[in-house]
């Protein structure tokens, strides 16, 4: 089970899209998208019903024991509990977390998403998405047995932390401030910290 997570606009969908995984897959944008005709305008009720499949989607595969990938901001616990199910399950999970040093960039590359046609949404839902999805990454690196953190600010996203079961692995320098922060108080801050020296 493959996750590819972080806030909305960090740039998952283009760097590391679930349909390149080899296998079942769910993207709750696209399949709004097919619900709906467009990225644009989603209401509330289709967004809710692509969210029901997506969990049925991962749900039935979990029972079935195959593998998936999906894609997710990481707002809410959901993914890593249905991750904590499927390893339980005897499933290999990983995740895949894509985030930005800055909000703003997000907030600046949904906007120009949105003006080419793509999915938009209001700068204060971003904004509070960001901060919900940064507060879950400690405990998704303490349940997912792979953990591979990239910032991706710039034009190309960097890998700069790999964890593997709650533990760092390695942590490639310079570690970006927002993993710092997010991660204060994890099972390996302290390591995170002196890396980052």
């Amino acid at each position: 089970m493959t996750v590819v997570a972080g806030p909305s606009g960090s740039g998952k969908s283009i760097r590391f899209n679930v349909r390149d995984f080899g296998v079942d897959c769910f993207n709750v944008d696209d399949r709004c998208r097919e619900l709906h005709g467009s990225y644009q305008g989603i209401p509330a009720s289709v967004r809710q019903q692509a969210q029901e499949e997506c969990e049925r989607f991962v749900e039935e595969c979990i029972r079935r024991g195959r593998s998936l990938a999906t894609e997710t901001t990481l707002r809410t616990a959901a993914a890593i509990e249905q991750a904590d199910r499927a390893r339980q399950a005897g499933f290999f999970v990983s995740v895949i977390y894509v985030a930005t040093e800055d909000v703003e960039i997000n907030v600046e590359r949904i906007r120009r998403r949105g003006l080419a046609g793509g999915h938009s949404a209001p700068a204060d839902v971003i904004r509070e998405n960001y901060r919900q999805s940064l507060s879950n990454l400690s405990r998704a690196l303490d349940v997912f047995d792979r953990g591979d953190v990239y910032d991706n600010s710039r034009s190309e996203p960097r890998l700069v932390l790999r964890a593997a079961c709650g533990r760092m692995v390695r942590a490639f320098k310079p570690v970006p401030r927002w993993v710092r922060d997010a991660l204060v108080g994890c099972s390996f801050a302290a390591e995170l910290d002196e890396a980052s020296r």
